[in-house]
């Protein structure tokens, strides 16, 4: 029943994107993001392509500008999609056990996606949207499992939605880990008493949740995060005091097993998924080594004869064809082993793209208080990036759209800011040419 009562809500919401596109891809990334009909057992129609379709459809049928924003970001985004085309027509795996064809129809629909959203937003409401859908999609899962944590002791670990790319506990460990900053500047522009209890709560849940998915990277990159902002705080006291406090419930709080499992980060020389990661990652680099240029393609450690022989060439003991597939388990090992050193070098530049849009919003923001919300949403976006690489190192999430929705607000927030200084500064030039006594102005003074 709740099946159909899912199906019926969202066929409803389709047609009213018909004359607002960008309604239509907020939906998408909803669903991309948020994954809600795997929680409602409601698989029975393809609702991803269906959502795609109106979103289309809508934006050619619309008055939308058509134009895409040519900077930096939409250069590697475009060639980051065309170089994984050309990786895919040469890949190791290419229809195999989620084969390279399939990855790269998935990651089109993520890069694609990516650029509409970018050619449509055209003001700080509609970049603000995006982050709310990017926040409340992946921060239900904060919310629920914080508080499942919680309720049950913590004897549980968090998981995702099963099937999805962050149904893994490392994947969403770092997805949580990268939303939770965006979730305090939503907190900081938005003034209701209620929206900020909310997220609020949202915040405190999903910390928790981090600490429970029971994923080492998730907490290293949590703790640093944390020390990070204790520095860079202006109530560096206050902030101790609440990690103190927030530290010694933790403490009190969490079972024997979590400190158990985070005591192997010392000892990773005998756990099994330590270890299992470390062989993956020589298999990269071995592939890598051997097909420096193409790397092995989407998802060739999931088919493992065929990179077995680059292992043994390389004195690495392969992977048996009989047991299961291996994912890299790390987002730069994930994008070097498959996609080559070209791509890793696009990869990184995409990253790196974040940062210093990051930077920009903050330099911008620092003697303009009308700006105040770019500084603020520059320092969330330094901090969810580098969350996202530090945890990242142990997570396959290369291709995560989370990720490419930060990459575009970075690069939509500054586009916005950089406008508004553009007519800041036509306005302060229109001054300068207007006369003081404007009645001996001559009437033949045109201004541009």
């Amino acid at each position: 029943m709740r099946a159909l009562i899912f199906t019926a809500f969202v066929l409803g919401l389709l047609p009213l994107s018909f004359g607002r596109p960008y309604f239509a891809v907020l939906i998408y990334f909803w669903f991309s993001l948020m994954n809600p009909h795997r929680l409602m057992y409601a698989n029975h129609l393809p609702y991803a392509a269906i959502i795609a379709v109106t979103s289309l459809l809508a934006w050619v049928l619309s008055r939308e500008p058509k134009r895409l924003p040519l900077d930096r970001v939409t250069i590697l985004l475009i060639a980051w999609l065309c170089w994984t085309c050309v990786t895919t027509a040469f890949a190791l795996n290419p229809d195999g056990v989620l084969g390279a064809d399939e990855k790269l129809i998935y990651f089109t629909k993520v890069v694609g996606f990516s650029l509409l959203a970018f050619g449509m937003i055209s003001s700080r409401k509609r970049v603000d949207a995006l982050i709310c859908v990017l926040v409340l999609s992946v921060g239900f899962y904060g919310l629920k499992g914080g508080l499942w944590a919680i309720l049950t002791g913590g004897h549980q670990r968090v998981f995702g939605p099963e099937g999805s790319m962050i149904g893994d506990n490392n994947d969403l460990g770092c997805a949580l880990l990268m939303t939770l900053p965006l979730m305090v500047y939503l907190r900081s522009v938005y003034v209701h008493t209620y929206t900020r209890f909310g997220l609020l709560l949202m915040i405190v849940t999903t910390a928790t949740a981090i600490l429970f998915t029971y994923s080492r990277a998730a907490f290293v990159a949590m703790l640093g995060m944390c020390l990070v902002a204790g520095w860079k705080s202006r109530h560096r006291l206050k902030f101790l005091f609440g990690a103190a406090v927030a530290a010694a419930l933790f403490v009190h709080f969490a079972p024997p097993a979590w400190f158990a499992r985070m005591d192997t980060i010392e000892t990773y020389q005998k756990d099994a998924s330590a270890e299992d990661r470390l062989h993956m990652w020589q298999v990269a680099l071995a592939v890598v080594k051997a097909r420096p240029i193409l790397g092995g393609g989407f998802n060739d450690g999931f088919d493992p004869a065929a990179v077995n022989p680059y292992a043994a060439a390389d004195g690495i003991s392969g992977i048996s064809p009989s047991s299961r597939v291996r994912a890299p388990h790390s987002i730069y090992f994930e994008a070097l082993g498959e996609q080559g050193i070209p791509g890793f070098i696009i990869f990184l530049s995409l990253l790196s793209c974040v940062w210093f849009n990051g930077r920009y919003l903050i330099r911008r923001a620092r003697n303009d208080p009308r700006l105040k919300w770019a500084g603020e949403l520059g320092r969330a976006l330094q901090f969810s990036l580098a969350g996202f690489c530090i945890a990242g190192a142990f997570a396959t999430l290369a291709t995560y759209d989370g990720l490419y929705v930060l990459i575009i607000v970075s690069a939509s927030a500054r586009r916005m800011v950089m406008r508004t200084s553009e007519q800041q500064l036509a306005v302060s030039e229109l001054g300068a040419y207007e006369p003081k006594n404007k009645s001996h102005a001559p009437s033949d003074v045109t201004l541009v």
